[in-house]
């Protein structure tokens, strides 16, 4: 090791701080032995002082500094001290310069942390150059700072505006422009200096591309922030290219210490700047209050930018930003968290190594060349969670999404392409299978899927392709045992953690540095945060790393095991348990006796009534309540107190529970539930556990049929959801049973939520199936209702012809074997699929199935039939008597308490009221549709709302409003992939043309484009706004 060149700098003067690795110190010394030769006083780790809390100390420092040089080399980017200091100066906002002295790989973390500071990439320049621009570099950076400049007045105490500005692009612009960057700042911050000034401002920060003022009065700082923008419009293009400023404005009371300003309020602001873009003013809802709209300059207004959540902080922000007349003012939505799509779970624990692979998948997938990279390797390797740390790194790459596509619970390989719909919210449309509805909603998007353990259903990569195909810019991050083997595909071996070797004799601060150390000692800590690595405990502890060969599973297993032992206890456990299971399993593959010892020997340390807890929690797939635990678990005669059991395996890692969910819900990891399956199947309590799980399921399902079609949609269809993995198990228990009527029973509870969530695949999949299972099976009434779930399923998916064959058989089946209300369930709908093909005896089926319901007061259906008469009665163009029946299907389904159909019934009667002139009555029921086309995700209901909404306009006179609609509307048509049905088609054409005849061309396509640039939220406000405004003239009533 280097001797130290000299004492660090310890005064109150200004300051630079150091950051390092120790193993470059020879390296490092010598620059900053030049540091002192140029006259600035240097802190580096020397001035730490023994015996005393390094941490504080470094923090300390960090605060008081005025400048951090980080001075980069494959070992600093590699160190998690210089990561850690580089984190807390961020944090305090301080000035960075960052010097590269050798080639290094950055972690793409690293690379966005560092991508806005000044560089000086020494190893790529002459010594004169370096000079030079290191002279440059600290001359402009210490300069800037507030401690440098004893002329600045005091801030302010108590409330204050807080203005914070940067310039967008600046890295891209430096290394652009070169030298005339830096006389563009020059410029801007004299610019921001003056006009800040001017509006009584007080300077708080001004470095690099950076300024914060602070103004006392709130509408003075509005005004400063139009002057600057306005300002910078009008500077110099240097090169041709444009120096743009974001802003954000916030009203707080920030702590005042030593002349400079901390807290939330600082971080709110500075939040708020990084989330606009170039030329855009944004503000938090604490301005508003101090602002009046009185106060603003003529030429300028709020615009409302809606709630949002921004970095590190708690509560959402609810902002504005500015409209100022003369700029452009059309900007890209916010980059707040919540204007990002995924559906990325949140991190419960911190992540750990993996640095390299990290940046190798960043950049894979970042690139060109790879469209799916397969993380491949054994079980309990990490591979999920490096997977989706990934792809939180990747956000920002992936504009339209990054979303996580649970495979855990599917079991069916023709499930994959549904199961993507479902996440990404694409429903199917009729006449579109649910691969093309996906295509079409995702052709032009970038996203990225993250696809977890698809080792169990890895025939459905067959189905990969023809996405990929579809989509240019979609990516696939897939994790799994083993390769897909399908094109586009690169495979990427995810290796276990770096261990110690065999025989280590290193000390703790060596061992410490090891990757699978580093995990273990983090999730002991969860445990005992008092716990640390010591001479005494170091060699224990490595050899258990050892022992699990570095799997991230198995280290997590065995650390929660460090509560109630000793390390030198668990490894003598350890290596016991593991000799017994390694001499069992000598015939599986050597990645499955590895994940198959680390489980059985944490299942081995489970006391016995904790062992038969955890092979009976094991029935459940996707998780389970508590509540159905309890019916299911206490049936199946377990002794031990349920509540404490699954604490106990929580705590031990063998359970994992969200904490944010109101009702508390728990699920094994697969790789961990799998072993249950194994140990369960082998105590021969298989068969009763699943049996009562099954029944269990199949009477929730029941029970939540009814409220799916009523008042309890809400909640019914949550819960069906969130156990519609443990619904599929019991169907498979059926089937695999031969069961066929605890099976229709089943169907009959998914009917409706299947045709309202859209998912058509899976129903026609399910009936299909057990079509096969009872192909030979004698007529009953079991099979005509397997026989008609499947038709109903065909026809409301748009395939009439394929429902006709497959209604008549059950129709038949039911003449002999049904009720009558089977019956009449099948009349219904092959009379309306006759009608719709127009084959004979439609309207007799249809009116025998009315009766029916009528006389059996069987309401539901009663309104149903009423429907279908409603259309016959359209088709027949008898107007007055479809709006009759269609009535009185409403009133039903109001008082029933059904949401589904009333939505497009509102629709079809308001295109009734514009035809006899009354918009008014029109847009009454159209913002009911709406509203319950928000509440319940129905989405062409939106859709038809938004068309007739465009006839009131029409009918008031407001076209150029009537051409943004059906713009609005073929935007979100085209990104559905669907199309109108004949009927509504007959009220666009209409609409459309009376728009033309009163709008130049050249007019109506700027307000139709305008239109398609609309978001949902902007359509649905528009959509708001039309209903309540009156007509601009005095509009005639036309008639369609």
């Amino acid at each position: 090791m280097a001797e130290k060149p000299f004492k660090a700098y310890s005064g109150n003067e200004p300051f630079i701080f150091v950051s390092y690795a120790h193993s470059d110190d020879e390296l490092v010394y010598a620059e900053i032995e030049q540091l002192r030769q140029l006259g600035y006083n240097v802190w580096y780790d020397e001035g730490l002082e023994a015996g005393k809390d390094w941490t504080a100390q470094l923090a300390q420092r960090l605060s008081d500094c005025s400048l951090v040089i980080y001075y980069v080399t494959p070992n600093a980017a590699l160190s998690r001290h210089c990561g850690n200091e580089i984190h807390y100066a961020l944090d305090l906002e301080k000035p960075m310069l960052v010097v590269h002295l050798a080639p290094a790989t950055l972690s793409p973390g690293q690379r966005l942390q560092l991508g806005s500071m000044q560089a000086i990439i020494k190893h790529e320049l002459t010594p004169q150059s370096y000079q030079d621009k290191l002279g440059a570099a600290l001359s402009d950076l210490m300069t800037d700072t507030r401690v440098q400049s004893s002329k600045l007045p005091d801030l302010p105490m108590g409330m204050v505006t807080l203005l914070r500005l940067d310039v967008v692009g600046a890295h891209e612009l430096a290394m652009r422009l070169g030298d005339e960057f830096d006389e563009a700042l020059s410029q801007l911050r004299a610019l921001v200096r003056g006009l800040s000034q001017q509006r009584n401002g007080f300077e708080v920060e001004v470095r690099g591309d950076i300024c914060m003022f602070a103004f006392v009065d709130a509408v003075q700082a509005v005004k400063a922030a139009i002057d600057i923008q306005k300002g910078c419009a009008a500077m110099a293009r240097p090169q041709g290219n444009t120096i743009q400023v974001r802003m954000g404005l916030h009203t707080g009371q920030p702590t005042l210490v030593r002349d400079q300003y901390f807290g939330v309020d600082v971080q709110r602001a500075t939040q708020i700047a990084s989330i606009g873009s170039g030329g855009q003013v944004i503000l938090s809802a604490d301005v508003l209050t101090h602002v009046a709209d009185s106060a603003l300059p003529p030429g300028v207004a709020y615009r409302k930018l809606g709630s949002h959540r921004l970095k590190n902080m708690p509560y959402p922000e609810v902002l504005h930003d500015l409209e100022i007349q003369g700029l452009d003012c059309h900007f890209p939505p916010i980059a707040s968290l919540t204007n990002r799509p995924s559906n990325l779970p949140r991190a419960l624990s911190s992540f750990v190594g993996r640095v390299g692979e990290l940046s190798d998948i960043c950049d894979m997938l970042s690139g060109d060349s790879v469209r799916v990279l397969t993380l491949t390797g054994p079980g309990g390797t990490g591979k999920s969670r490096l997977s989706l740390e990934a792809a939180g790194q990747l956000e920002a790459h992936f504009h339209d999404g990054v979303y996580l596509v649970k495979l855990s619970a599917v079991t069916d390989h023709t499930l994959v392409i549904p199961t993507i719909a479902e996440t990404l919210g694409v429903k199917e449309m009729p006449g579109q299978s649910i691969l093309d509805s996906l295509i079409h909603r995702l052709q032009h998007s970038r996203v990225l899927l993250v696809m977890d353990n698809f080792e169990q259903i890895i025939e459905g990569a067959s189905s990969l392709p023809a996405l990929l195909d579809g989509v240019p810019e979609l990516k696939i991050l897939v994790s799994s045992r083993e390769p897909l083997l399908i094109r586009g595909e690169q495979e990427y071996q995810l290796e276990p953690l770096e261990i110690p070797d065999r025989e280590p004799s290193k000390r703790h601060q060596a061992l410490a540095e090891f990757e699978s150390i580093k995990l273990f000692l983090d999730r002991v800590r969860e445990y005992r945060r008092d716990f640390e690595l010591t001479d005494d405990n170091a060699e224990a502890i490595a050899a258990i790393c050892i022992k699990l060969d570095g799997l991230p599973l198995a280290l997590e297993l065995a650390a929660a095991r460090l509560t109630v032992l000793s390390p030198q206890a668990l490894l003598k456990s350890l290596s016991q348990s593991l000799d017994i299971l390694k001499a069992r399993s000598r015939d599986l593959p050597e990645r499955q006796r590895t994940l198959g010892s680390t489980v059985a020997w944490s299942y081995d340390l489970l006391d016995a009534e904790e062992q038969a807890l955890f092979r009976l929690l094991s029935v459940f797939r996707g998780g389970f309540s508590l509540s159905s635990a309890e019916i299911v678990i206490e049936e199946s005669g377990s002794m031990m107190d349920l509540l404490d059991g699954i604490e106990s395996l929580t705590k031990k890692s063998l359970l994992k529970h969200d904490p944010e969910q109101l009702e508390p819900r728990f699920w094994m990891l697969e790789t961990i539930r799998e072993y249950g399956r194994g140990q369960l199947a082998a105590s021969g309590e298989d068969a009763l556990v699943r049996e009562r799980h099954a029944g269990h399921f199949l009477e929730m399902a029941e029970s939540l049929a009814p409220g799916i079609t009523s008042r309890g949609q809400r909640v019914c269809v949550t819960r069906m959801l969130a156990d519609g993995d443990n619904v599929r198990a019991a169907m498979d228990w059926f089937l695999e049973q031969g069961d066929a009527g605890q099976l229709t029973r089943a169907f009959q509870s998914q009917w409706w939520f299947w045709i309202q969530r859209g998912k058509f695949t899976e129903g026609r999949e399910w009936t299909q199936r057990a079509l096969e299972v009872f192909s030979t099976a004698p007529p009953s009434r079991d099979k005509a209702l397997i026989y008609e779930t499947i038709a109903w399923l065909e026809a409301l998916a748009g395939d009439y012809a394929a429902a006709v064959p497959n209604l008549e058989t059950s129709h038949q089946m039911y003449t002999t074997y049904g009720d009558e209300s089977d019956l009449g369930r099948v009349c219904l709908s092959l009379g309306l699929t006759r009608a719709v093909l127009q084959i004979p005896g439609g309207r007799e089926l249809c009116d025998l199935a009315m009766e029916t319901f009528k006389n059996s007061d069987d309401r539901y259906y009663y309104a149903l039939s009423l429907i279908s008469n409603g259309i016959i009665n359209l088709a027949e163009e008898d107007v007055a008597g479809a709006a009759e029946s269609w009535q009185q299907a409403l009133a039903i389904f109001r008082e029933y308490g059904n949401s589904f159909w009333p939505a497009q019934i509102l629709i079809n009667l308001a295109h009734f009221s514009l035809q006899e002139g009354d918009w008014k009555a029109a847009s009454k029921l159209i913002l009911e549709a709406q509203g319950l086309a928000s509440n319940f995700d129905y989405p062409m209901i939106s859709n038809l709302a938004l068309l007739a909404m465009a006839g009131v306009l029409v009918i008031r006179e407001q076209y150029a409003e009537a051409a943004r609609m059906l713009g609005a509307l073929s935007h979100s048509l085209d990104h559905l992939g669907v199309t109108l049905e004949p009927l509504e088609i007959m009220y666009l054409e209409a609409y459309s043309d009376q728009t033309k005849q009163h709008l130049a061309a050249g007019n109506y396509e700027e307000e139709f484009k305008r239109g398609q640039a609309w978001t949902e939220l902007d359509a649905q406000n528009a959509l708001q706004q039309a209903a309540n405004e009156q007509p601009s003239t005095s509009a005639a009533a036309q008639q369609y």
